[in-house]
């Protein structure tokens, strides 16, 4: 990514801190000159609350490195890190959906986080479920949440392994499973002709990514809300017996939404950095749009609906978006920091 456009956001969040009276001061900051500017020392102080028990273990039993200092600081500690933005947003337990909002059920929502989901029934597949940033219940209403703040412009969006393309690997491909497999089959196969094509001396990965929008992360994430709560392959799923992976209960709405940390153009004091912003959004935008009629083209839908009894959606919001369909009490004016719009 960009240095100038790198430097400007920094400089953005970190005012946003200051706004919201919790700035980052050389006393919260780390000490590793190298990361100083743009982490904190604790990532607590990154954080509008502690951390419950009960998420905090959800939190350890991921696979990013959240909270652990390993080869680079914790990433909960970093002023960019979408983990703390989905903690502050979210919060600890419970949080409830606005009534008239226009994305999601109203109501109250118990949270967990680091949700574990099965995408193929291989046994390096199940070792390393896909895990989502954040799983919302209410009663028969869910929404499965994949938070972005700089990785949508700062990552290259990766690709899909080889074992995706075996039909034998999926859960489906048994009796009954006919049509939702042929439904992925068809998704994948159509964003490899949306994608264009990348060298990589990967022979286990195929050649195909979209520039911008991390389309194969949420085909995984379908992919594993489909087998969690199918009635194809809920048997299969239950036998593979992982710490804190569970089929989902019974569900009838759910909606899988990217949430994306976004600047207006007009914050940026650089007009190099305006300009290479601009085209990013754009472009994260309309690879989206793409990979959105895909799946509505797909038959994936109509498989949902058939196996699982569940009424599907896919969202792109931006974190003003997702905020404002939900009541945030007094994280409110700390929440600032995630619309630098206002």
């Amino acid at each position: 990514m960009n240095e100038k456009l790198v430097n400007e956001l920094a400089r953005l969040e970190r005012d946003a801190l200051a706004v919201s009276g919790h700035p980052l001061d050389k006393s919260k900051q780390n000490k590793n000159p190298k990361y100083a500017q743009n982490y904190f020392e604790q990532y607590q102080d990154n954080l509008f609350a502690e951390l419950s028990n009960e998420h905090r273990a959800q939190y350890e039993s991921g696979n990013g490195d959240e909270l652990s200092d390993k080869q680079y600081p914790a990433k909960m500690k970093s002023i960019f890190s979408s983990s703390a933005m989905t903690f502050n947003i979210l919060g600890n337990g419970e949080i409830r959906v606005k009534e008239g909002n226009k994305f999601f059920v109203s109501g109250e929502y118990k949270i967990e986080y680091e949700k574990k989901l099965f995408t193929l029934n291989t046994e390096n597949a199940k070792k390393h479920p896909a895990h989502l940033d954040a799983f919302l219940l209410n009663g028969a209403n869910a929404i499965f949440c994949e938070m972005k703040m700089l990785e949508w412009l700062r990552d290259t969006p990766g690709f899909l392994k080889i074992a995706y393309f075996n039909d034998a690997n999926f859960f489906s491909s048994i009796a009954g499973g006919e049509e939702s497999l042929a439904a992925f089959k068809k998704l994948r196969d159509a964003l490899c002709a949306q994608m264009a094509k990348f060298s990589t001396k990967d022979a286990d990965k195929d050649p195909h990514r979209f520039v911008r929008y991390d389309a194969w992360q949420m085909f995984k994430h379908i992919l594993g809300i489909y087998n969690m709560s199918s009635e194809v392959s809920r048997h299969d799923v239950s036998a593979c017996k992982i710490d804190r992976v569970e089929v989902l209960p019974k569900l009838k709405k759910v909606k899988l939404v990217n949430v994306i940390f976004e600047t207006p153009v007009f914050a940026f004091a650089d007009n190099a950095a305006k300009k290479a912003y601009r085209n990013a959004r754009t472009k994260e935008n309309g690879e989206f749009y793409i990979f959105k009629k895909s799946v509505e083209e797909s038959g994936i839908i109509a498989a949902f609906k058939k196996d699982c009894g569940i009424d599907f959606s896919l969202e792109l919001l931006t974190a003003s978006e997702f905020m404002d369909c939900f009541e945030l009490g007094d994280r409110a004016e700390y929440l600032r920091r995630y619309r630098l719009d206002r």
